[in-house]
């Protein structure tokens, strides 16, 4: 229902320029390798940088990464 409205991608933006602004230069999240989400952050700059296999609830999930 909310999706492909942009919402998420201006909270991403206001999130990355705080996080900026009190001196952080990089992020990292973790989001489940079959999500869509995968694709939307990759769009928004981040990176794959870890492959958790057997992660939380045996389930496989993913690192990504940006930097600021």
């Amino acid at each position: 229902k909310y999706r492909g409205q942009g919402k998420g991608k201006l909270l991403m933006q206001f999130t990355e320029k705080n996080i900026k602004k009190l001196g952080g230069h990089k992020i990292y999240l973790h989001t489940r390798e079959e999500w869509d989400a995968v694709g939307f952050y990759k769009s928004l700059g981040y990176a794959v940088t870890a492959k958790l296999p057997n992660h939380f609830l045996n389930l496989k999930w993913l690192v990504m990464t940006k930097y600021l």
